[in-house]
């Protein structure tokens, strides 16, 4: 299974994330735009966690469409969007956590 780190400050950032276990994504991002494509991963064991910690920035997720989310990250000051639906039920689920202040995470079902 594979853990991937991905920060940003200040700046913007673009990374498509390619990986046949992914079973976690850290993303921290301030003051900046993060863009995370996930649209080439395969799940580990169909089962994956995306933790956010957004403060005074964008970031944005590309996530397949064919796979259930649960978004459990909150908001304070800030904004979560979904952009499309992701499945309604589905073998692959993934779970996004963590924190959006005083910025925007954006989801987009692709």
């Amino acid at each position: 299974s594979e853990s991937v780190r991905c920060e940003g400050s200040f700046h913007s950032c673009v990374k498509y994330l390619q990986s046949s276990a992914l079973k976690y994504v850290h993303l921290e991002n301030s003051f900046g735009s993060l863009a995370i494509y996930l649209t080439d991963s395969l799940l580990w064991q169909h089962q994956g966690t995306v933790y956010v910690d957004v403060s005074f920035g964008t970031t944005e997720l590309y996530i397949p469409s064919s796979w259930h989310v649960l978004c459990n990250a909150s908001s304070s000051f800030g904004g979560i969007n979904e952009h499309g639906r992701p499945a309604q039920t589905s073998e692959d689920v993934l779970t996004i956590t963590g924190d959006v202040s005083f910025g925007a995470l954006e989801i987009h079902y692709i």
